[in-house]
């Protein structure tokens, strides 16, 4: 089984544009708050992959000297056309991929033996995206669906932070707005 990621398949040299690709993955969970009947809630955005039969977040690899948060946001762009100045939440979920599970791994360095995959949170305000041919198709779905959904569990365990982190977050603004428009 390959890794949850595209792009971190490409090799550490002589990818393309000529780009060094730093053997790192970068998962994006993407969310949209909606509100359905004066109840809110959140939406998270899958894409099913082209090459394999398998639903996850945006993901890919770092490239030249780009941080995990540059490498989010331009993944994005590349693989859904989310602009980069989308409002990005790092997460705490981290997890480590063996190398054996990227395509090209035997191009890389003799030392890397695990690739670490970060987590991000995008929250979008328009549910329209484009489709890279890294994806077939899209789906907004609610947190259970999306879990039941998604192949890997390092994918399930961001979306965990992710959804405790914005309940946590619109729980503060409900209750600030409550005492007056102030968030404690």
């Amino acid at each position: 089984m390959e890794a949850s990621g595209g792009s971190a398949s490409r090799n550490l040299r002589g990818a393309a544009k000529g780009a060094l690709i730093r053997p790192v993955e970068i998962v994006k969970l993407i969310s949209r708050g909606q509100l359905n009947r004066s109840a809110f809630r959140e939406l998270y955005l899958l894409f099913k992959r082209s090459d394999l039969d398998v639903w996850q977040w945006i993901a890919g690899g770092g490239e030249n000297k780009e941080t995990p948060e540059q490498t989010a946001r331009r993944e994005a762009l590349e693989e859904a056309g989310i602009p980069e100045d989308t409002h990005l939440i790092r997460l705490d979920s981290m997890a480590s991929i063996p190398r054996i599970h990227f395509a090209d791994h035997q191009l890389w360095e003799t030392d890397v033996y695990v690739i670490p995959e970060y987590s991000f949170g995008l929250e979008v305000k328009d549910e329209k995206v484009r489709l890279s041919g890294e994806h077939s198709e899209s789906a907004w779905l609610d947190c259970e669906t999306a879990c039941c959904r998604l192949e890997w569990d390092s994918n399930k365990t961001a979306l965990w932070e992710l959804q405790s982190r914005l309940s946590a977050r619109h729980s503060e603004e409900i209750v600030g707005r409550e005492r007056g428009g102030r968030v404690l």
